[in-house]
């Protein structure tokens, strides 16, 4: 019982210290399934959460890919996330009630996958408990200013465009075992970088690069923030 009350005067210290951001933690509570008249809706409502605290926490990243319409609608799953994944763990391990985080093993997970529940299957070998789903979705714009016959003369060396980009990241936090979603987090950030004609494409990717780096920060930060309240919540219900 002690033991019990310390983890939740932690918790409640590190709600405190976060503050509220956008982050959403699913209701506990379950609802009449005889006024569900939609079986997929009735599924997704009986899954109950199942996981143990401390808990075992899979990353994975899933991307649309250019061709993800022709591809039956499959998510891609990028091997090279180590970097990134370095810095979700070092800041996530620090948090209560986590006694592991992890990225999903390559050897496990598929290239490609149609919906959580293979990447649910790919993760149960590692005996995770939950699964972080992130992805981070990118638009990049280029816009022109005329500065008039200036440019020509200075064959197109004059500072003229910008290369504006907002990214968006994105996390679901998705039990192994029944496919119970606790909660999302969601973070986003712009970058722009003014260039001349010649470095157009070159300050469009350092736009993208920066503005992807900045949300997915963000978004680590969220997560710290989304865990309390996944945990006072299912905690607070045994």
């Amino acid at each position: 019982m002690v033991r019990f009350i310390s983890t939740l005067c932690m918790l409640l210290i590190c709600c405190l210290q976060i503050g509220c951001v956008s982050s959403y933690v699913t209701p506990s509570k379950g609802v009449s399934l005889s006024k569900i008249d939609n079986h997929r809706i009735k599924r997704a409502y009986q899954s109950e959460p199942a996981a143990q605290f401390p808990s075992n926490i899979v990353l994975v990243r899933a991307q649309k890919t250019p061709d993800y319409y022709q591809n039956r609608g499959h998510f891609e799953l990028p091997r090279n996330t180590v970097a990134e994944q370095a810095a979700f763990n070092e800041s996530i391990s620090k948090l209560p009630l986590v006694a592991n985080i992890s990225r999903l093993s390559p050897l496990l997970s598929p290239e490609y996958a149609a919906d959580i529940e293979e990447i649910r299957t790919a993760a149960a070998p590692m005996k995770a408990d939950m699964i972080a789903l992130y992805t981070v979705d990118t638009e990049a714009k280029v816009h022109d200013y005329d500065v008039g016959p200036l440019n020509i003369l200075a064959l197109g060396f004059i500072p003229n465009q910008e290369a504006r980009a907002t990214a968006t990241a994105s996390l679901l936090l998705v039990d192994v075992r029944t496919g119970y979603i606790y909660g999302s987090s969601e973070a986003s950030a712009s970058h722009k970088k003014t260039s001349n004609v010649w470095l157009s494409r070159q300050a469009q990717n350092e736009s993208i690069e920066q503005a992807e780096t900045e949300a997915y920060e963000k978004l680590i930060e969220e997560f710290a923030d989304l865990w309390c309240g996944v945990a006072n919540e299912h905690l607070g219900t045994r």
